[in-house]
């Protein structure tokens, strides 16, 4: 829970200061400094996005370290299978 409110005291500040920058009208004189804090959000979404890609793709790496948890994956998955085939949908 800690690292949940920390996240949204955080992003709340974020919001509230790049919109304050955006919308008064401080970066108006400096073109560069105002595209760059227009563009701000969707480049770190796409960070964050990035990231997310790459922890997923890093934990899926190095699952075969541990026997348990692969053989648990590989049960679920035979299980989701055998459910779909009874189901009707054909899976390759």
């Amino acid at each position: 829970m800690v690292r949940k409110t920390k996240f949204i005291v955080l992003f709340l500040l974020f919001g509230l200061v790049w919109s304050f920058v955006v919308f008064s009208g401080l970066l108006s004189k400096n073109k560069p400094l105002d595209t760059i804090a227009k563009a701000l959000p969707g480049y770190l979404l796409m960070v964050f996005g990035c990231y997310s890609l790459y922890s997923i793709g890093y934990d899926l790496w190095i699952l075969k370290e541990y026997p348990e948890d692969y053989q648990s994956l590989l049960k679920e998955i035979d299980e989701a299978k055998a459910f779909y085939k009874k189901n009707g949908v054909k899976i390759d």
